[in-house]
């Protein structure tokens, strides 16, 4: 479990009324989301130089946005 997981676990508890998540990384870093689970007010996250985990999809009502954003 990489730096930036390990604190987004331990962080999130303390709040529960977010709405927006913004997440700095390293760039190629990764991240486990499966911790925004427990908000139950969250409906965005902004993604900056990290990627998810594969496996760990966040539920469908939370909009996931990437920066940069991938070249087409």
């Amino acid at each position: 479990m990489s730096a930036i997981s390990r604190m987004l676990r331990s962080a999130l508890p303390a709040f529960p009324g977010v709405q927006k998540l913004q997440l700095y990384g390293v760039l190629d870093d990764s991240i486990d989301l499966s911790p925004v689970a427990v908000l139950p007010e969250l409906q965005e996250v902004f993604l900056f130089y990290v990627r998810p985990e594969p496996g760990h999809a966040l539920p469908p009502h939370i909009k996931l946005t990437h920066y940069p954003r991938p070249r087409t």
